[in-house]
This record gives C-alpha cells, structure tokens and sequence, in this order.
C-alpha cells in the first residue's frame, strides 16, 4: 500500500515538473519572437519624393523677359525689379502670375508677369510618391536700362494707358466662361495702324478656352490705344505689339457677375 502511495505521489510530482518545463519552454519562445516584432516596428517609413517646382533654362527666358523690356518704360527710362509668383501645372506650364513685390511701375509690373507666362518653363513639382502636381515659384525680374536699351528709331507701337485698359479686358469677363468657370492666360498680337489705333487682333497663345481667346482679342481691338510705330525717319507707320492677358476669377466676382447675367 505504500508503494502504491509513493508512486502517486512520484507521478504527480513528475506532471507538475514537466508542465512547468513546458511553460517555460513556451515563454521561451515568446521572447525569442519579440524582437522580431521591435525590429519591424523600428523599420524606417519610405522616404519622401515630393520636391517643388524647379526652373528649366532659367537664364534664357529671364534673359528674353528682361530683353522685352517695355517701349513706354524705356522711352521715360523707367528702371527697377518685380517680385513675382506663378503657378505651375502638373505639365510645368505656368497658369498664371501675381506680383509679390512691386517695382514701382505698373508697366513694368505688369510686363514681368506677361514675361513669366511667355517664357518660363520648369519641370513640375513632385508629390510624396513622384507623381507631377501643381505647385508655385517665386523669383524677382530686374529691368536696368544699358545704352544699347536707349530708344532709336525705328521703334514699334507704344501703349497709351495701358494698365487701365488692360484692366477693362480682364474685367469684361465673358457670360459663357463665368458660367464654366473658365480661367487661363491669352497671347494676343495686334496690327496697331500709323494713327495708332488697333486694325487686327490674333490669338498666338490659346488659353484653351475659345470665349477667353476671342475676348481678349475683342478686348484689344476696342479698348486698347497706342502711339504709332516710327520708321526709321521717325514717320508714323503701321507695327505689331503683343501682350499676354490673364483672365482668373474671384469667387465673389463670379456669383456677383453670374446673377447679373441672367
């Protein structure tokens, strides 16, 4: 009967014993896999791509905008630098311009951002996985008169005015692209005749909106106003000029403009 007793009392001992090493083999485990855990929660995230829009050929289109200086300038030596901002698209075209710092000359302020639209190019921004977006870049267009700058004859048309008549252009928003909310930028050309007054108007850069194109152009030939170009007696003669007009609603404007349209 003894026996019996302690070979009870062995086996349980012994199921106890071997329980405890199981548990403790299990434990055993569970830390060796912890550290696989912390290591992959230490990963580090996937690098950004996103950078911002970058100029291409920079040098050559600053060079051509500052070459364009405007004639009325020169002609009343009007010297200084425009602070400017563009918006760029996901292709790298600019969509439009503002001016951030004023050179103290509508003319010139305004033929800094006609030269940026013209001219600049850039490669796109990039978002976080390096696909191209919309993006803005900001830099300044100094216009210095050299003697090689001075007015000589021949010359082409000069603008009369011609901040307050291309304001009106862009005022005179079209019905057609309130209601699309149409924006974008137009290259105009215009035969100024030797009295000075507009004779044909043609689109060379479209906004990609027909309204904005034929407005522009309609805009030039009414309300726009020159001096004559000069030949190289200094005689009145026929001349082109070329302008880029932007047209960019304001939301207020827009729902004023489209209940006045109805």
């Amino acid at each position: 009967m003894k026996d019996f007793v302690g070979n009870c009392v062995r086996a349980a001992v012994f199921a106890v014993a071997l329980n405890m090493a199981n548990t403790a083999v299990s434990a055993q485990g569970s830390a060796d896999k912890q550290p696989e855990t912390d290591a992959s929660a230490q990963r580090p995230p996937k690098p950004s791509l996103a950078r911002g829009a970058s100029p291409k050929d920079q040098g050559v289109w600053a060079r051509q905008i500052q070459m364009a200086y405007p004639k009325s300038a020169m002609l009343e030596e009007v010297q200084g630098s425009v602070g400017t901002k563009v918006d760029i698209d996901a292709n790298g075209r600019v969509m439009g311009c503002v001016v951030t710092r004023s050179s103290g000359s509508a003319v010139l302020d305004m033929a800094a951002c006609s030269g940026m639209q013209e001219y600049a190019r850039f490669n796109p921004a990039l978002d976080e996985n390096g696909e191209p977006t919309g993006g803005d870049y900001r830099t300044t267009i100094t216009y210095l008169l050299t003697p090689s700058k001075q007015p000589a004859f021949p010359r082409g048309p000069l603008p009369v005015n011609e901040l307050q008549w291309a304001l009106q252009i862009q005022q005179n928003y079209p019905v057609e692209a309130l209601r699309q909310k149409a924006q974008g930028t137009v290259g105009v050309r215009v035969l100024i005749d030797a009295e000075g007054a507009p004779e044909t108007c043609n689109v060379t850069r479209s906004s990609g909106h027909s309204s904005l194109d034929a407005a522009a152009c309609s805009g030039m030939v009414n309300l726009a106003t020159f001096r004559p170009a000069l030949d190289s007696n200094g005689a009145p003669t026929r001349g082109y000029y070329s302008l880029m007009i932007t047209y960019r609603l304001d939301p207020t404007t827009y729902r004023l403009k489209e209940r006045g349209s109805k």
